[in-house]
């Protein structure tokens, strides 16, 4: 059965192409970055001075979508630190370990959290002997002179560079190598060292000391493509940044963190292998603060996600104490609509949309102050298409054929009778 004799008719009140407007996205500013668009950018706290921003790009013609999520690290913030890892949390044996491996051996040994943690530097893929200098706790186990860097001084203080010198490595408390420069004092360095799009790791720094970590998945067209150095160095400015280092890419390009309300480390990317690679030096985002496990807030769920007229969305909450930990929800927690026009909802999160097109407001209410907040939009579809030409079907299966709904080039969740499906003179 050819998917495309099969027409998909949306129904009447779906046919209008919506003007809706998406909120400003102040965080992100590509209107100087060349071929990058914004699509989507999707916040979730993690730790005190530490969010997440699921960003989602594109190329002016729409063929080159990128997911990436970014990091922002506010470094005034006391409880915010940046660490190396390796295998076992041992620079001692050259081995290869997974990320999310490395992070659990730093946590055991030293009593400390991450909250994220990324793949660093190159790396020799017979031994996992890194490329660039390793200084793990204020220990040099490989000196990479000459090499690029990236580090976090004895007095707290980030460096990088294309050079490591031996005056620059004996002030290094952690440090790991990595590619190369792309940006250094506003000014864009190689780039044209990898033309070609890969998933890849970057860190940069904003002129006011704060810190971005960048990872973008690729080889998964077209969920998302990947970048090259100069496009990933224009979402890097996009992000705020004037200096970025490039880290290992590839396959090894993996972002892991403990997303706030949770107990573990989660993968947040999509590795193009499909599996975490075992990698060598690591980078770690740690937090000090403690839990007290006291409810502080409600992180809620879904946020910033599309839903057509008339849906039903299922909302949860998620306690939260001040360091980020998970909390008790308060007993007298319930989900209330900032705007009661855009539907109904009932007290533990059902929410029924009333067809009325805009951005749907949930907040989460206790003690009749709202200590949580989220927003979906219900919009109107305007492409429909097929992932698949042909699509083969045996008799009692079911499908979705492949349907790709979107609204603006994002994804837009739909439901059943949403669609009229019409035969067309199949063979």
């Amino acid at each position: 059965m050819k998917a495309k004799k099969i027409v998909a008719v949306l129904l009447s009140v779906l046919m209008v192409v919506s003007a809706f407007p998406f909120s400003t996205l102040a965080a992100v500013d590509f209107t100087a970055t060349g071929n990058i668009r914004l699509i989507s950018d999707t916040t979730t706290a993690i730790a005190p001075g530490v969010t997440e921003d699921k960003i989602i790009t594109n190329n002016e013609s729409g063929t080159a979508q990128v997911v990436g999520h970014a990091v922002t690290l506010d470094m005034s913030n006391p409880t915010v630190g940046i660490a190396t890892g390796y295998a076992d949390y041992n620079g001692n044996t050259w081995k290869m370990q997974t990320v999310r491996a490395q992070a659990d051996a730093y946590m055991k040994k030293t009593g400390e959290k991450v909250v994220v943690a990324v793949n660093a530097d190159i790396y020799n893929m017979a031994n996992g002997e890194p490329m660039g200098v390793l200084v793990m706790g204020g220990k040099v186990y490989n000196k990479g002179i000459g090499r690029p860097y990236f580090g976090v001084t004895k007095s707290g203080e980030i460096v990088m560079g294309g050079s490591l010198t031996e005056a620059v490595l004996s002030t290094l408390q952690e440090a790991t190598g990595g590619f190369y420069m792309l940006l250094e004092n506003g000014v864009r360095v190689n780039q044209t060292a990898q033309t070609a799009p890969v998933p890849k790791t970057a860190i940069g720094r904003k002129a006011d000391g704060t810190i971005v970590i960048y990872t973008a998945d690729g080889r998964n067209f077209p969920i998302s493509n990947g970048l090259s150095d100069y496009d990933r160095t224009s979402v890097m400015i996009g992000l705020g940044c004037v200096d970025v280092f490039n880290f290992d890419g590839g396959g090894s390009a993996t972002y892991l963190a403990r997303v706030e309300g949770d107990s573990n480390l989660s993968l947040r990317s999509r590795p193009s292998d499909g599996v975490e690679r075992s990698v060598s030096t690591t980078l770690f985002v740690t937090s000090s603060a403690k839990p007290s496990g006291e409810f502080d807030h409600a992180s809620i769920a879904p946020n910033n996600e599309l839903y057509t007229p008339e849906s039903t969305v299922e909302f949860t909450a998620s306690g939260v104490d001040s360091s980020g930990a998970k909390a008790d929800l308060p007993a007298d927690g319930q989900f209330v609509l900032a705007d009661d026009s855009f539907g109904t909802i009932t007290a533990d999160g059902k929410f029924v949309s009333s067809g009325k097109l805009g951005t749907v407001t949930v907040n989460y209410v206790s003690g009749g102050a709202v200590c949580g907040t989220t927003a979906i939009d219900i919009v109107h579809p305007d492409t429909v298409t097929f992932a698949d030409e042909e699509v083969s079907l045996g008799f009692d299966d079911v499908s979705d054929l492949g349907l790709v709904v979107k609204y603006q080039t994002r994804s837009v969740n739909y439901k059943d009778g949403d669609f009229t499906w019409v035969k067309e003179n199949c063979p």
